[in-house]
Order: C-alpha cells, then sequence, then structure tokens
C-alpha cells in the first residue's frame, strides 16, 4: 500500500456539511459583513458544530476565502 492509498483515521468528511458551511458563509457574509460574522453563526445557520468548521478551517479568514 502506498501513501495515496493509505486511509486517515476515523470517517471521511462529510461533503453535505461541507457544502453546509460555505453555504452559510457567503449568505452571512452578505448581511452581516466579514467582522461581524462568527464562526458560531455559521455553524448555527448550517447545522453544523463549530468543531466541525475548526476541523477544516484555522480561522475566519482562512474559511471566507474558501466560500468566495
Amino acid at each position: 500500500m502506498n501513501d495515496s492509498e493509505k486511509k486517515s483515521p476515523g470517517r471521511p468528511r462529510s461533503t453535505a456539511s461541507h457544502q453546509a458551511i460555505l453555504r452559510a458563509t457567503l449568505e452571512l457574509l452578505a448581511e452581516v459583513g466579514f467582522e461581524a460574522m462568527s464562526i458560531e453563526a455559521v455553524a448555527a445557520r448550517g447545522k453544523v458544530g463549530k468543531t466541525t468548521i475548526y476541523r477544516r478551517y484555522r480561522s475566519k479568514e482562512e474559511l471566507v476565502a474558501d466560500a468566495i
């Protein structure tokens, strides 16, 4: 088994959760702007846990950059 065939520990990341996070980020960005937007608000709107977001992104800036 080479490096590309190795599985990472845990279950695979949910594509649906990822799309919900990005959609919620863009909606909140349009509604309240970058400064007022919070990871907590994105999690609530996207119906995901904050830890789901923090596992994928190190900061709000990184999240917004990916969503845009």
